[in-house]
């Protein structure tokens, strides 16, 4: 025996569904949204000077691609090596992920100013006695010039690269009360030579990755955290 429904009875079974699907919605939203994001008990003005094989300066660097606004904390750096080859060094803190992510791209800084993206990829940075994480590694060009740059943004344990891997760590660190702030590095040097640049690059990275670890003296971030391909969307900007 089958029950029609009128069509009121219908309309009233649909808004309801649709108030559950919200109500849902928005609590998933509420979940994955911290209560707190705190500052480390440490500072990035803390970030080395004196590198293995570099020296460093305090530097104001591109305000067009190491942005400042929106982050709770930035420290700026110069390296140079004995060669004179130099790697310019981004760290910032920021509380509000979504700014950090949306707002704070490299692919996204670089297209504003004016830079074309000629080749991109994930490669596994690697540090003694760490796991290894996934960095993203690209080359940009303007007008004549060549740049190579490296990144990653660090959300406690997790390594993020775009909005697919910043999801993933949300879902990872829902429940938790407090969460930690999001750490960007960016790195840059002159794409001279493909296997030279990328040297520079990833000295530089291990390093600071390695300091990051011994301030924080947290869990390591596991070698899957942002080993997914991600969309188009995340590197496109």
């Amino acid at each position: 025996m089958s029950i029609r429904l009128g069509t009121p009875t219908r309309l009233l079974i649909v808004v309801g569904i649709i108030g559950l699907v919200q109500l849902a919605n928005y609590q998933v939203r509420a979940m994955l949204k911290p209560a707190e994001v705190v500052l480390p008990d440490w500072n990035l003005d803390e970030l080395p000077l004196a590198l293995d094989g570099w020296e460093g300066e305090v530097s104001e660097l591109d305000e067009r691609l190491f942005r400042r606004i929106g982050a709770d904390a930035v420290a700026d750096r110069m390296y140079e090596n004995r060669q004179g080859d130099a790697v310019s060094a981004h760290t910032a803190l920021f509380k509000d992920f979504d700014e950090a992510i949306v707002v704070h791209l490299p692919s996204r800084c670089y297209r504003a100013a004016g830079w074309e993206q000629r080749d991109v990829e994930k490669r596994n940075l690697d540090v003694e006695g760490l796991p290894p994480i996934t960095i993203e590694v690209s080359t940009w060009q303007r007008e004549g010039q060549r740049v190579k740059v490296l990144f990653w943004y660090q959300l406690g344990n997790h390594t993020v690269l775009g909005r697919y891997d910043l999801s993933q760590a949300r879902m990872a660190l829902a429940g938790n009360e407090v969460w930690p702030a999001m750490v960007k590095v960016m790195l840059q040097t002159k794409a001279d030579q493909k296997q030279a640049a990328e040297l520079r690059l990833f000295d530089v990275a291990r390093q600071i990755r390695r300091w990051l670890d011994e301030q924080s003296g947290s869990a390591d971030p596991t070698p899957t955290d942002a080993a997914s391909e991600g969309t188009a969307e995340e590197h496109d900007g």
